[in-house]
Parts: C-alpha cells; structure tokens; sequence
C-alpha cells in the first residue's frame, strides 16, 4: 500500500506565495495577500493562513 504525506498547509501557502514572487506574479516589494484572502483563496482557517510569514520571512 502506497502512502502519500502532504506537507502542513501552512508549509504549501508558504511554498506557493514563493513562487508567486519567483515568477513575478507577487513583485517584489509588493503587498501580500492578507490571511482572510489566503483563508478564501485555500479555503482554510485563519490559524494556518497566519503560519507562513514567519516561514517566508526566513527563507528570504
């Protein structure tokens, strides 16, 4: 039996705003989306919307 692990969610709203900024659709030095559109854009609670900041900020 295959078992497949996702990351945290926290751990792929942080992975997908990087490449939004890697790929130029978030500029740098732009606003990020704040944590209700992030809760409306990936249907999730504020809780893990909140989580990838600090999880951005320190990768850079």
């Amino acid at each position: 039996m295959v078992k497949f692990v996702t990351a945290p969610l926290h751990v792929r709203l942080a992975d997908e705003l990087r490449r939004r900024i890697a790929r130029g659709v978030l500029p740098v030095g732009s606003a990020l989306p704040s944590e209700t559109q992030l809760c409306a854009e990936f249907g999730a609670s504020a809780a893990p919307s909140g989580r990838p900041w600090p999880r951005c900020g320190t990768r850079g």
